[in-house]
């Protein structure tokens, strides 16, 4: 082989390195995107609140609306200029005995929250999705009252994550 037809083959490879390259940046794919085609922007509704808990139902709202700005795909916006709507409520919460000792005395409860969480395209006023959750915290008998309200913000964490990943899935 001559040192023209090495020259000539490096150079070949070389442009069709470079080709290959310069085209793979042009179809970068992206995993982050708010997987609702062409919304960006979302209302997020107060609560309402059928329980006899004070303020469960803002609570909600606010971990929700927390979790939306922190998360930065959909901005929150007042409904006027939003796309989307998300609304609910929480229709119960409930106590029930979780772990027991070796005398079956109980030692810690269960506390869950059941929420119904609808979200609604503004525009079209069609249901994207209505889901009930129903998410729970724990707490020891011991630790009374201050352990109860621990254990309900467990259970609205956990329904505030479910709420926003079915925001997201399925589209």
């Amino acid at each position: 082989m001559t040192n023209k037809n090495f020259n000539s083959n490096l150079r070949i490879k070389l442009l069709i390195s470079l080709s290959f390259l310069i085209l793979s940046g042009c179809f970068s794919y992206s995993f982050k995107g708010s997987g609702l085609p062409g919304v960006e922007t979302i209302h997020i509704e107060f609560f309402q609140d059928r329980t006899n808990e004070p303020e469960l139902g803002v609570d909600l709202s606010n971990s929700l609306i927390n979790k939306f700005q922190g998360d930065n795909t959909l901005k929150v916006v007042n409904e006027e200029d939003a796309q989307v709507k998300l609304a609910g409520v929480v229709s119960s919460i409930s106590d029930a005995p979780f772990t027991f000792d070796e005398s079956e005395v109980v030692t810690s409860y269960k506390v869950t929250v059941n929420v119904e969480a609808t979200l609604t395209d503004i525009f079209q006023e069609k249901v994207m999705w209505r889901q009930g959750f129903a998410e729970f915290g724990t707490y020891t008998a011991a630790s009374g009252n201050s352990g109860r309200e621990s254990a309900i913000n467990e259970a609205i964490t956990k329904t505030t994550d479910l709420i926003f990943s079915q925001t997201f899935s399925g589209w």
